[in-house]
């Protein structure tokens, strides 16, 4: 694997290069893009950008498949030496001539509009710190459905824009979420036959009220298909891999939501939830101001 850096550690330390960095073990994940679309990005570069100004660059060579299960734990980087330091930002490079997105399973695969020969995604969501001769594991997850706003007019070109957020593997952990509320999906979901409804994660920090994805700093962090747990039941399913610990509300829509624009959509069953590791949460009963027991 190519490495290029910009800077070493210190007139004392250039023949000891080593004693100044640590190992550093990146992950990629991401949602489903839809409930039967599949995106496929091919990336060639990975950096980290450290908090003087200076960044470390990795060549990669992998094709990235988000399908309707998503994309799952994919190892990018495995015990590389990274100089110690802060890092402020991580950033992956895709090549726009071979990535693709088919919006419906059906195989007739539409260009991504990109400018440029490649697209870079940023994870500038929160820094993480490399010690020397020590490690360090980290995951990315692209938000695929905030990546792809509506496609054009002529239907020929998927507009990409990545979203992507940095998260520190040691605190985070895998959540599983049920709903069994008929009514509920009668009433919300009237409108789509599977009653498949899209569960939105905001961080409470920044959902003083629910809102769509406009692309604003309240977005949610993670939106995610249901799928059936059950053909004969009305229960359904989320599954969300490797969620950083902390406090988060969940919704459930059924509503149109095109990442580029603001609109109004209707959201039910909210809850509070506080992940401090693996588990499950199960919703049900429907409240009069659209909440959900649990």
């Amino acid at each position: 694997m190519n490495k290029t850096t910009t800077v070493v550690c210190s007139l004392f330390s250039l023949a000891l290069l080593s004693a100044c960095e640590g190992q550093l073990s990146v992950d990629i994940q991401g949602d489903p893009p839809s409930a039967d679309g599949e995106l496929s990005l091919q990336v060639d570069q990975i950096t980290f950008v450290h908090t003087d100004g200076n960044s470390e660059s990795f060549d990669l060579d992998e094709t990235l498949v988000f399908d309707s299960n998503g994309l799952g734990s994919t190892n990018l980087l495995s015990g590389e030496d990274l100089r110690e330091g802060i890092y402020t930002e991580v950033r992956l490079r895709f090549v726009a001539d071979d990535s693709s997105y088919d919006d419906d399973g059906d195989s007739g695969t539409d260009e991504l509009s990109i400018s440029g020969s490649t697209i870079t995604a940023t994870a500038d969501n929160r820094t993480f710190r490399m010690r020397a001769d020590d490690t360090e594991s980290l995951t990315l997850h692209l938000a695929t459905f905030a990546s792809l706003p509506r496609a054009d007019s002529d239907d020929t070109e998927q507009e990409f824009e990545p979203v992507m957020q940095l998260i520190r593997t040691e605190f985070a952990y895998a959540l599983s979420v049920t709903l069994n509320a008929d009514a509920a999906l009668d009433s919300y979901c009237a409108d789509q036959d599977d009653h498949l409804p899209r569960l939105y994660l905001f961080d409470t920090d920044d959902s003083s009220s629910n809102d769509d994805l406009d692309g604003g700093s309240d977005d949610a962090l993670r939106v995610v298909v249901a799928t059936s747990a059950n053909t004969s039941t009305a229960d359904r399913v989320w599954s969300l891999p490797r969620v950083a610990s902390g406090d988060y509300r969940l919704a459930l829509s059924c509503d149109d939501d095109d990442p580029a624009s603001d609109e109004d959509i209707t959201f039910f069953c909210a809850a509070d939830i506080s992940v401090s590791g693996a588990g499950s949460i199960a919703l049900d009963a429907v409240t009069d101001d659209n909440s959900c027991s649990d």
